[in-house]
């Protein structure tokens, strides 16, 4: 009797995984957080949905691997799904030197928005000062696109701005330190002495 229990003990300790597994490919089929050909982000692989089964589900990553996860782990966690929705939204922030014209440079990010056909007019881009940091003056350039254009439209903006704002001669600033010796301040005093 003491065999068959532990036996039994042990069967159910290694069919206590596959069970959480059906029991999450289930919730999954009913609740369909996702479905196939979604890009998904679990906060510890992303990628596209190819398969979705009973014990586990396929993912094709960005840089084109294949990963297995246990459903029941996509289930218990956090599922960022970026295709549910026709809408993107691309968050950039550019940073302008203190001496440079900030309308200027809201108005660069406007004719941006403006040029690009991907973005869309509706709904409305956003540029504002997000802050003031050590070095630069922060703007905020949000704008919306349909999903499958959002890696078109932020390498598009990226690249444009740092176009534009060169021509214009704006400047974009980089963390800069000034250091004062010490020992040249003393020097100096004793040769004015």
């Amino acid at each position: 009797i003491a065999l068959i229990s532990a036996a039994g003990v042990a069967v159910a300790l290694a069919l206590q995984n596959s069970l959480s597994n059906l029991a999450g490919g289930i919730l999954i089929i009913l609740t369909k957080p996702f479905s196939k050909g979604d890009l998904i982000d679990n906060l510890s692989v992303s990628g596209r949905v190819e398969e979705i089964n009973l014990m586990n589900s396929k993912l094709h990553t960005l840089d084109n691997k294949i990963i297995v996860i246990p459903n029941s782990s996509l289930v218990g966690g956090t599922i960022i799904n970026y295709s549910a929705s026709g809408l993107r939204r691309v968050e950039t922030t550019v940073s302008i030197s203190y001496d440079d014209d900030l309308e200027l440079a809201k108005g660069i990010l406007t004719n941006i928005a403006v040029a690009n056909p991907l973005i869309l007019q509706e709904p409305k881009w956003v540029i504002g000062v997000k802050g003031h940091s050590a070095n630069s003056v922060d703007i905020d350039f949000f704008v919306w696109c349909q999903t499958s254009d959002y890696w078109t439209v932020y390498y598009y903006i990226q690249e444009e701005t740092l176009k534009q704002f060169t021509a214009a001669g704006i400047t974009i600033p980089f963390p800069q330190m000034d250091v004062h010796l010490k020992q040249e301040e003393k020097s100096q005093k004793a040769e004015l002495e």
